[in-house]
């Protein structure tokens, strides 16, 4: 038995393959697996330097982590970088020592001979035992940007990571990603099949298949789904509430396992529907929802321990709101959990929108829940925000590590709807805005407006990991359908928002600015799909990648680096 890794790199039009000596245990093979291939590896009117391949000139840098418990953090280990110098193959070896009984995370990233990077693609928690030879895929993504995860690019359709939906659009399903990097995903609404769907599945990222899994014990859509960190190798999944029918709710909390493959109850509570969950310092938290006749205000916790707990109640129960972690840590590392709760309706169709100015955002914190006050810079509400209401918007934070570049904390808010008109007109609308809020002080939140490029009635949003000291901070769209009814399904657009600090000359001030950055993808969509879609969800691995699903195929936005602690 041998404690090495044996690192054999072959440039082929698949991909690129990192091997090592078949003979001897111990061993470890990383293919890395490229988007896509239509002869030239880019679309039309693509830029030189811009592209999915693996070319000339390029260079690959491998970062190795390992860690003796997934409970503690990855530390490094080594790193090599690698150059391309002939399209059809080169090679280089190098001998590393693993050690067994460690777990390892691999980190790809592309740069082209400009320096810039391009592709990025890691895999987590790989258990190094030596007596064992090991095969794992790394697929690559487009930094910054949307492709379709994909198997072997020579046979892109054949070998498409596929979810169980298929291609007349979908609403209303949950997503994770657990933390060996695989993505759970459950429910939703077939317009297919014209059904609540009990389907759940599994896309494993290490070999690049999807797997069907344990059903849920019903059909359901529009339930909340967090990852719940107790200190096992994937984690498990909390699944709450949601709409089992039309009109029917369900009040069971229950907790899917991925290693035994089966669910367990840890509760029931009222019979809700569009509550949110999020997962803070491993534990998960429920925050409203809405039942047949009123909303919740209750925000449950979910502890390490799997019970299931009453943690708050907001001063205004609602449902289809957003939220967003914006906790805290004290000088010895200790957090100060907080929630940010924003908009949202007081009934389960989005209809009763809450527009008041004392109760339309609050942060949950300490086992309370107080207001906050919301303005635009000049302490006013220019874009109507409180007395419109934002409902079923998508809402992420995002954090710079350097003051210079941004706020330590900014919540991304976009799409949903608003209110529009007045007495006997009062209607809706889908929100034009792009709002990024942040902190002044205690209990004052101001907000910077953008247009937004698209109108995403219901869409979901996750942040991608950006680099150290990055001037700017991103997050990917699951966009969605553009129209409040969800009877309407539209092509998948997927786009990423950069945020960044910016001189407003008009204004004569430094405001936060969120643009789209441009895409390979013509239009913000998969050229080659043909899928459409109404609502879906997103979720970021700990690799720092993004996972846009709900349709037929599984999309990623690779990262500009690791995530940064």
């Amino acid at each position: 038995m041998r404690r090495i890794i044996s690192l054999l790199f072959l440039i082929a039009v698949t991909g690129m393959l990192v091997s090592c000596d078949a003979d001897n245990t111990g061993n470890f093979k990383i293919k890395l697996r490229l988007p896509i291939d239509d002869g030239e590896c880019k679309y039309e009117n693509t830029l030189a330097d811009d592209t999915y391949c693996i070319n000339r000139t390029d260079q690959i840098l491998l970062s190795i982590y390992s860690t003796p418990d997934l409970n503690e953090p990855y530390a490094y280990t080594d790193r090599r970088l690698f150059r391309v110098t002939n399209s059809r193959g080169g090679k280089e070896e190098f001998i590393r020592s693993l050690k067994a009984g460690y777990y390892y995370r691999f980190f790809v990233e592309v740069t082209n001979e400009n320096e810039k990077l391009k592709l990025t693609g890691g895999i987590d928690g790989i258990y190094y035992d030596d007596s064992n030879n090991y095969e794992v895929n790394i697929f690559l993504g487009a930094a910054g940007d949307f492709v379709r995860v994909v198997k072997e690019r020579a046979r892109y359709d054949a070998t498409s990571i596929k979810s169980y939906f298929d291609t007349s659009g979908s609403s209303g399903a949950g997503a994770v990603a657990l933390k060996n990097g695989d993505i759970y995903m459950a429910g939703g609404f077939s317009y297919d099949y014209d059904q609540y769907m009990d389907n759940a599945m599994i896309f494993d990222m290490r070999n690049l298949i999807s797997k069907n899994v344990a059903k849920l014990r019903t059909g359901m859509r529009d339930h909340a789904v967090a990852l719940l960190d107790d200190g096992s190798e994937t984690g498990k999944v909390v699944i709450a509430f949601g709409e089992n029918d039309i009109n029917s709710y369900s009040n069971e909390v229950f907790i899917y396992d991925p290693k035994s493959n089966n669910y367990r109850n840890i509760g029931y509570k009222e019979s809700l529907t569009m509550a949110k969950a999020i997962t803070i310092d491993g534990e998960v938290y429920i925050v409203g929802g809405c039942s047949t006749t009123q909303p919740s205000a209750k925000v449950y916790k979910v502890s390490r321990t799997h019970d299931l707990l009453e943690y708050a109640t907001m001063k205004q129960g609602r449902c289809n709101h957003s939220i967003a972690n914006v906790s805290t840590f004290d000088e010895e590392g200790n957090i100060n959990v907080r929630i940010l709760v924003l908009g949202g309706s007081t009934d389960a169709k989005g209809e009763k929108t809450i527009n008041n100015n004392e109760n339309f955002a609050e942060i949950v914190s300490n086992n309370i829940s107080t207001p906050v006050t919301i303005s635009d810079r000049d302490s006013e509400d220019t874009a109507e925000l409180l007395s419109r209401g934002l409902v079923s918007a998508a809402a992420t934070k995002l954090s710079w590590d350097d003051p210079a570049y941004g706020p330590e904390t900014a919540v991304l808010a976009l799409g949903g709807y608003i209110q529009d008109g007045e007495g006997d007109n009062i209607g809706q609308i889908v929100n034009p805005n792009l709002f990024i809020f942040t902190e002044t002080g205690s209990g004052n939140w101001i907000y910077d407006v953008n247009g937004a490029p698209n109108r995403c009635a219901r869409p979901s949003m996750t942040n991608v990991a950006a680099a150290e000291k990055s001037v700017s901070q991103y997050a990917a769209v699951n966009c969605g359908a553009g129209t409040i009814n969800r009877t309407t399904s539209q092509d998948q657009i997927i786009f990423i928002v950069q945020v960044r600090k910016a001189f407003d000359n008009e204004l004569e001030r430094t405001i936060m600015s969120a643009s789209v950055k441009d895409s390979l993808m013509e239009g913000n969509v998969d050229p080659q799909s043909g899928n459409v879609i109404v609502d879906g969800p997103a979720t970021t691995s700990s690799l720092g990648q993004a996972f846009l699903l709900g349709t037929e195929f599984v999309y990623q936005v690779s990262g500009y680096s690791l995530p940064i602690d």
